[in-house]
């Protein structure tokens, strides 16, 4: 289950995160590894066809390049696709090959945010996707950076579940972990939808799940 959902957006190929579709014919060159270590076809087939959505969103944003929603399309692409390798196999070679994705996930909500500074979830997938950066390489620098995108996103909302649940996220895999404030913030996602899928996820993550 991925840990981040879909903003409004005014396009509809712009209106939810990229689906995973049939698996792409040419096999990219980390097949190999997810073949390797993903033992669920689905799984499997799920992270090729997000591979193929971020191309798909290249595309896009060399079309509409003054498009947020674009942007943002490219950066939910590159997120989930390494999000999805992150949850089943953080320690294979699938993510170490991959680990850039993060970074090329940040760079892309960066665009939007440049063209519509008010996306509290953009930025806080932002601020997640620049610590998982920062800690697979231990560069302190993208964790410093990734926490005051957490900072902002939540001072610009604190009742959107999802910068509850990504700002919790975020504050857990500081260095050290801000352990209470990330607590804090999947307790409120609970309080204030209990039976949403969002504190599904903060009750996992307050049981000793993965941040």
């Amino acid at each position: 289950l991925l840990l981040t959902l879909a903003g409004t957006a005014a396009l509809v190929w712009s209106a939810m995160r990229p689906e995973p579709a049939a698996t792409p014919a040419e096999m990219p060159l980390f097949a190999a590894a997810i073949i390797t270590e993903i033992a669920d076809q689905d799984t499997r087939d799920q992270i090729l066809s997000l591979d193929a959505a971020a191309a798909q969103g290249q595309a896009l944003v060399q079309q509409n390049p003054n498009n947020p929603n674009a942007w943002n399309y490219l950066g939910n692409a590159h997120f989930d696709f390494i999000q999805t390798i992150y949850e089943v196999a953080p320690d294979g070679a699938a993510y170490d090959q991959n680990l850039s994705r993060w970074l090329e996930a940040s760079q892309a909500y960066s665009q939007s945010l440049a063209l519509d500074p008010l996306q509290p979830t953009v930025r806080s997938d932002r601020a997640l996707a620049l610590i998982l950066y920062g800690a697979g390489f231990d560069n302190p620098g993208y964790i410093a950076e990734g926490l005051a995108e957490a900072d902002r996103a939540l001072a610009d909302d604190d009742q959107t579940l999802q910068v509850l649940l990504n700002v919790g996220r975020a504050y857990a895999l500081a260095q050290p972990p801000r352990t209470a404030d990330s607590r804090r913030l999947w307790q409120r996602v609970i309080e204030l939808a209990p039976t949403s899928p969002q504190a599904a996820q903060a009750q996992r993550l307050l049981d000793g799940g993965k941040p």
